[in-house]
C-alpha cells in the first residue's frame, strides 16, 4: 500500500484486509505498507510455512512508513511477523487484537526512526519475541506470549519498553 518512494501518502483510511502469499520463498510479503497516516486498519497477512520451529517464510507485515494510526492484526506462518524498519514509523498503537502466531520472529525492528510505538494486549506464539536493533520507546503493555521450546524473548531488545508486572525471561 502506497508508493515505496514514500510519496503520496494514504491518509484517513479505514482498511479491512486479509492477504495469504502461500508461497515458499524467505523474500516474500504479504502485506507492505509503504506511507499510511492517520487510519484505522485491520490486516490478517499470513505467509507460507511454519514458524514453530519449522522454515518460516517471509514477513507478515511490513510497515516501511505509518503514523498515527490504530492497527488490529493477525499476522503468522511466516520467519518474521512484523518487520518496521526504512522510514518513519512512530505514534501507532496497535491495539488488544494483536495476534501474532506461528511465526520465528514476532517483532523486527532495525530502523532508527522506529519510535513511540504502542502495543497493548494480545497473543504472541513464537520462537523469538523481538529481534529489535534499532529504534526507541516502543511500549509493550500486558502481552501474553508463548515460546517454542528452545525460544527467546530476544537477545536485542533496543528501544523495547515493557508495562506489565510479568516478567519476560
Amino acid at each position: 500500500m502506497g508508493d515505496g518512494a514514500f510519496v503520496g501518502a494514504w491518509n484517513s483510511c479505514d482498511i479491512d484486509l486479509v492477504v495469504y502469499n502461500g508461497f515458499a520463498s524467505v523474500n516474500q510479503t504479504a502485506c507492505e505498507i509503504n506511507y499510511l497516516v492517520q487510519s484505522k486498519v485491520r490486516l490478517i497477512c499470513n505467509c507460507g510455512g511454519t514458524g514453530s520451529g519449522g522454515a518460516g517464510y517471509g514477513t507478515a507485515l511490513h510497515l516501511r512508513q505509518a503514523q498515527f494510526n490504530d492497527f488490529s492484526l493477525a499476522l503468522g506462518n511466516c520467519r518474521q511477523a512484523l518487520l518496521m524498519n526504512d522510514g518513519y514509523v512512530y505514534g501507532n498503537t496497535f491495539d488488544g487484537s494483536l495476534d501474532i502466531e506461528e511465526t520465528n520472529y514476532a517483532f523486527v525492528i532495525n530502523g532508527g526512526n522506529v519510535n513511540k510505538n504502542t502495543f497493548i494486549g494480545g497473543t504472541v506464539v513464537c520462537r523469538t519475541m523481538f529481534e529489535a536493533t534499532a529504534g526507541g520507546d516502543n511500549l509493550f503493555i500486558n502481552q501474553q506470549y508463548s515460546l517454542y521450546s528452545g525460544g527467546v524473548t530476544g537477545t536485542n531488545k533496543i528501544g523495547i519498553l515493557k508495562a506489565s508486572t510479568a516478567a519476560w525471561t
